[in-house]
């Protein structure tokens, strides 16, 4: 598999991850290095990680509060994943060969209505 298998698999990953934090930390003014000092590098990022995943929490509430949607947050696994390995065959005119019919999609608008005593 080569050395790239070994670079993004295990703990090489998390570490690699560790040390672009502590990197872009101490652009920023933080006083860290992974290597002189890996648990405070470690215990800095499990803090930086848990209040970014914190505040993303907090942001989904709050747009879920001001603009609800809460039920299509816990949609059946059957509507995410909507594929079917139903077999259709078709003529070229477009008749169904084998397997079965598509049902039309009703539209919840009115068509072909004329307000108004209008005409096309």
């Amino acid at each position: 598999r080569g050395d790239n298998f070994l670079r993004s698999s295990g703990d090489s990953k998390q570490l690699t991850e560790l040390t672009v934090f502590a990197w872009d930390a101490y652009k920023h003014g933080e006083k860290v290095h992974d290597t002189a000092q890996p648990t405070q590098a470690l215990k800095m990022y499990q803090v930086f990680k848990q209040r970014s995943q914190d505040l993303k929490s907090q942001q989904q509430e709050e747009l879920i509060s001001k603009y609800g949607g809460q039920e299509h947050m816990e949609a059946p696994q059957e509507l995410i994943y909507g594929q079917t390995d139903d077999y259709v065959e078709y003529a070229r005119d477009g008749r169904v060969l084998k397997g079965r019919e598509r049902a039309y999609v009703k539209s919840k608008y009115e068509e072909d209505v004329l307000v108004g005593n209008h005409s096309s």
